[in-house]
């Protein structure tokens, strides 16, 4: 892409998207190949083989089809898109051959003995008070740099020990990146309600999806804790929110909490919402016709969305989820299990065939220790977690 002369600001930011996409992909098929030629790599992954190159091969094809959706919503000149897009096609292909072989491997290859990247010291020192930090970001000027991002350029590149960024409490309006390069970064902030990263990009100002995020991680090995990551631009930009507490949008508008992307049936990706709240921002709660608030819409093929244990106020629609394309009502993944509240109840669900009331066995498939494999490595960490349903 870097023979290319583009004067066009979107188009130059879908085209920065996709070069970091590729770089993203490429990383990702260079972990899945190391893998597979050595199993037993300790330096990331589970050990799970099957497991692994599932994930990294789901995000590869996940990343191919970002850059398409972008590519193919702009006016760019035909014959650069078609060009980029053709090549894009033949990767494309090439990974889903991969994906294809993959499927076909023993479940379960090498074991679960994970070598945890996030250790028990980790968990301590970001429960600690007194914050061991390599490099201290502050806005007022009391710490090493005053931007995260200056101090993120400043940690050491590839780095096999972690390394500790503390970021005082501020309103941080900036835009964040960690490179491929940038290894171990933890990032902790003074609370989150106290440390905020806040950004504005969207569509309509000339960013894609990928490049309107505030905050985007490539590095391997990335920690934060304490900290919001936040994109103010709202309905009126087009912005997309996936929030427990949808706000008011403009009249005519409605929320969806969800919009997952899945388009491979076998993909590993999705969204599993377990134990938590979703009623409304005090905007919405107080208006007088609040906007209609959707669990989720199918953003591809083979979208999948679990909400399991979860408390819902009646800002929820009695429909619960919002039609994008009704061919894929069949093929979509959507799941309820056990939630409780006046959004909660599914009596006048959509009767989509790919709409389900889970039993407690289907449920389970959606918990941290079996979606996520959390048994594996969480149990290293010291790090709390729920691994089942609670009931």
């Amino acid at each position: 892409m870097s023979n290319f002369i583009v004067k066009d600001f979107q188009h130059f930011n879908v085209l920065s998207d996709c070069s970091e996409l590729f770089d993203s992909t490429h990383e990702l098929l260079d972990w899945s190949l190391t893998k597979f030629q050595d199993p037993n790599v300790t330096d990331f992954g589970t050990r799970n083989l099957k497991f692994d190159l599932q994930t990294w091969l789901s995000g590869a094809i996940t990343n191919l089809a970002t850059c398409n959706d972008e590519l193919v919503g702009t006016n760019m000149s035909t014959i650069l898109k078609d060009k980029i897009i053709v090549s894009l096609e033949k990767v494309t292909t090439l990974v889903n051959d991969q994906w294809a072989f993959v499927q076909q491997m023993p479940d379960d290859t090498v074991g679960h003995d994970f070598q945890s990247w996030f250790d028990s010291h980790d968990w301590k020192l970001m429960q600690a008070d007194a914050i061991s930090a390599n490099i201290t970001v502050a806005s007022d000027g009391s710490g090493d740099f005053t931007s995260i991002m200056e101090a993120v350029k400043a940690t050491p590149n590839n780095s096999l020990a972690r390394f500790v960024i503390y970021i005082k409490k501020a309103t941080y309006k900036e835009y964040v990146s960690i490179p491929l390069n940038k290894w171990n970064i933890m990032m902790v902030g003074d609370g989150m309600d106290q440390t905020i990263i806040s950004g504005s990009h969207s569509n309509t100002t000339g960013y894609g999806t990928y490049g309107s995020a505030t905050f985007a991680v490539d590095g391997q090995q990335f920690v934060a804790v304490d900290i919001t990551f936040e994109n103010i631009a709202g309905p009126k930009e087009g912005q997309a929110k996936c929030e427990i507490l949808p706000r008011q949008a403009l009249p005519g508008q409605s929320n969806t909490i969800t919009a997952q992307g899945r388009d491979k049936p076998n993909s590993k990706t999705g969204f599993s919402f377990h134990l938590c709240t979703i009623s409304g921002d005090s905007d919405l709660i107080s208006s007088a016709n609040p906007t209609p608030t959707f669990l989720g819409r199918p953003w591809k093929t083979y979208s999948r969305t679990v909400f399991m244990e979860t408390f819902m106020s009646n800002i929820i629609n009695p429909e619960g989820w919002l039609r994008w394309n009704s061919s894929f009502e069949s093929t979509l993944f959507y799941g309820e299990y056990k939630n409780t509240g006046p959004g909660a109840s599914t009596d006048k669900r959509v009767n989509w065939p790919g709409v389900h009331i889970l039993d407690s066995s289907q449920a389970q498939l959606y918990t941290v220790s079996q979606f996520l494999d959390g048994n594996s490595w969480l149990p290293p960490t010291d790090i709390p977690y729920n691994g089942g349903l609670e009931g």
